[in-house]
């Protein structure tokens, strides 16, 4: 007899390893809009503007921290402490360990601190690695802390004024005696500096939102929302989500970052944008679609049936009891 537990387990794992960015499903209902508007390209201005462009250090300047960072990480890597015992970091883009562990082997002692304060004295203890002043580390704001089969897997925040760095999180896993086994930085700025007093309104930076993905700007009507974020009624009705908006900051460079609003926008059926805007000018610095089409071969009928066809989900038509197999070919029945 067939397995339907057993496939929804498998299929969910294989949905999950094939899409992790698919956070957003499609709304029901929203295909039938009088105005479907155009799916816009994800946009990052730091892959279009020229690095001389940017706020702060010029080109020079920037490729001389990257590289000074990069050196930093290789002296570290001959060192005693590390040589020839199975450590390996890999920088990000601003040349900071993206991905810092040794083979087999923990990179600290075993401590009965807590996880949070394992965490914090580790970055203290390698600051050549992780150039972060004091008042950062102490400033990071510890987003989740998880346990799972013995590891604790921590993540916290960068932070300016209580303003999070956008993808500037660092993650840690610990294992169970509180030993630290993997670092690694995303989109860290270490020593920020900038004003974090907005120009424009958070009501003006939502209407360059929709400015942005050509959209006449409307009245807005607030709504309240939780954790200090601002939310305002979604013009296209009450079928899409409210409109939120709230402070953050923006990386440019390995040492410099704009103050910019992130605003959530649910524009249609297809097109659900998390939007950066410049705090300053009203300028474009990031858009991407929240929803993430993958496709996949399905059973339209039955698993026992041997034609399947290429499709793209999440599809509308899909009925109860068809059967995906996603993009790493695992078979799951779907009702």
């Amino acid at each position: 007899m067939f397995n339907l537990t057993a496939v929804r387990v498998v299929f969910l794992l294989g949905a999950i390893v094939a899409s992790p960015a698919w956070g957003q499903s499609r709304a029901e209902g929203k295909t039938g809009d009088a105005v479907r508007l155009p799916v816009l390209a994800d946009f990052d201005v730091r892959d279009s503007a020229p690095l001389e462009a940017r706020s702060g250090p010029g080109a020079d300047g920037t490729k001389a921290i990257v590289a000074g960072r990069r050196g930093v990480i290789d002296t570290f890597l001959a060192s005693p402490a590390a040589a020839g015992r199975g450590v390996r970091i890999a920088p990000n883009r601003y040349g900071l360990p993206k991905t810092f562990f040794r083979e087999g082997h923990a990179l600290s002692a075993p401590s009965t601190a807590q996880p949070e304060d394992i965490a914090r004295n580790f970055l203290r203890a390698h600051r050549t690695l992780f150039p972060l002043t004091a008042p950062e580390v102490d400033g990071l704001r510890l987003v989740s802390q998880d346990g799972s089969g013995g590891a604790v897997f921590l993540a916290f925040h960068q932070t300016l004024n209580g303003i999070d760095v956008f993808n500037g999180q660092i993650k840690f896993t610990l294992s169970a005696t509180g030993e630290v086994i993997h670092a690694g930085a995303d989109e860290v700025v270490p020593e920020l500096h900038l004003s974090t007093k907005p120009r424009l309104s958070v009501e003006e930076a939502v209407s360059a939102a929709f400015e942005k993905i050509g959209m006449a700007a409307p009245a807005l009507s607030p709504v309240a929302l939780t954790e200090g974020k601002k939310g305002f009624r979604n013009p296209r009705g009450q079928r899409f989500s409210p409109i939120t908006a709230e402070l953050a900051i923006f990386p440019m460079t390995a040492a410099s970052a704009r103050l910019a609003y992130r605003v959530f926008l649910e524009a249609g059926s297809e097109s659900w944008y998390e939007l950066l805007i410049d705090a300053e000018s009203g300028d474009l610095l990031f858009r991407h679609n929240l929803y993430v089409h993958a496709q996949g071969r399905v059973w339209q009928q039955s698993p026992m049936d041997t034609a399947r066809q290429l499709v793209t989900f999440p599809s509308d038509w899909l009925p109860a009891g068809g059967t995906v197999t996603t993009g790493n070919n695992v078979d799951a029945y779907l009702d």
